[in-house]
Formats: structure tokens, sequence, C-alpha cells
């Protein structure tokens, strides 16, 4: 064999073991990348507790003149800041409704009424009150509204109908990001034909 062929293999066969030493040596210093299990924050369940109904449950109203009825909410074990109310009815049987702060201010103290709304084309009464940003929260039962309203004079009768929560209401506490409400009741409203 030339001596350029000899040495061409001697240098291949050196180059090859070096490369198997490297090889061998380098896979044991490799060590595997262990990662490490990521820990997300656990979020406590919310315990919703706080319902709200009307006072009465059901009222009469056949006669002309306006009737009043409360809103009132149980908190139950919540400390709520706020509620939004949100109501539909149906403005061919009742009309002229209207939606105030109770007029003895015990419940939510000196809050304040953000909204109050009654769209009278589509029976839907919007109504938001919140503590004041210094207290803290209210615990309790009260009265949060008074709802004003009278038989619509195209109202065919015999009637009963509903002034009922819709899913937008809602009841808002510090520190937690959901509704605590638990349930609602809606307003049984009847209306009878005039005597004879």
């Amino acid at each position: 064999m030339p001596k350029k062929t000899t040495l061409l293999i001697i240098i291949l066969a050196i180059t090859t073991t070096v490369l198997v030493i490297l090889a061998i040596t380098s896979d044991q210093s490799i060590k595997p990348v262990v990662q490490k299990p990521s820990i997300a924050p656990t979020i406590a369940a919310v315990v919703k507790s706080t319902t709200l109904s009307f006072a009465p449950a059901l009222i009469d109203a056949s006669g002309s003149t306006p009737v009043s009825v409360d809103i009132l909410a149980d908190t139950s074990n919540d400390e709520i800041s706020g509620i939004q109310v949100e109501l539909t009815y149906d403005p061919k049987v009742i009309t002229n409704v209207k939606i105030a702060a109770p007029l003895d201010a015990s419940f939510f103290g000196l809050g304040k009424v953000l909204l109050s709304e009654v769209d009278p084309t589509l029976g839907r009464v919007s109504y938001f009150f919140f503590t004041n940003s210094n207290q803290k929260g209210i615990k309790g039962a009260g009265k949060i509204a008074t709802v004003t309203f009278q038989k619509a004079t195209t109202a065919l009768l015999p009637a009963q109908t509903f002034i009922s929560f819709v899913n937008k209401t809602m009841v808002t506490k510090f520190g937690v990001s959901e509704s605590v409400l638990k349930q609602t009741t809606p307003l049984e409203i009847t209306l009878q034909q005039p005597a004879k």
C-alpha cells in the first residue's frame, strides 16, 4: 500500500477513536432536565348565600291607584358591597313602573345609587346600589329598593303577571369577582275584573 493511503487510514482510525471516546464520555455528563411542576394558585369556591325577593311576594293591582312593593336582600353569611338588580315585566299589563332607594336608609346606610332606569317599552328595570368605599361589607337583611307600578289601562283582565329578576342581577362582595347571589324570587301580580 502506498504511504499516503496508510497514513490516511491511520488518521481516520485515530479521529474515529477520539470521536467515539468523546461520545461515550459526553453521554455520561449530560443530565436529564427535570421540570419542576408549576404550582397554580388555588381559588376558594365562592359560597353564594344572598337571596333577593319582594315583600309582599303576591299583590293584587286591580285598582287604578299605584301599588308599592319592597325588594328585600338577605345576605345570610355574606358581607356584600353592592347589588345590581335587573328586572323584567310585561308593559302591556302594568305601567308607570318606578324604582327608588327605600326611604329609610338603615340597611345600606349612606350608600349610593349608581343606576336607576326604567325602559317602559321593553319592560326592563335596572338599579345598581353600592356601599361607600370606606365602609366594610354589609351583612343582614333589609330593604334595598321600592318598586311602584299600576295596572295598565290596556290590560286584558283578569290577568296574572310577574316582575322577575333576570340573569344579569348580581350581588357583589369585596375581594370576590363573581356574584354571591344564591336565589331570587319573583313578584306575582294579579289583576281582577272590577265588580259590577
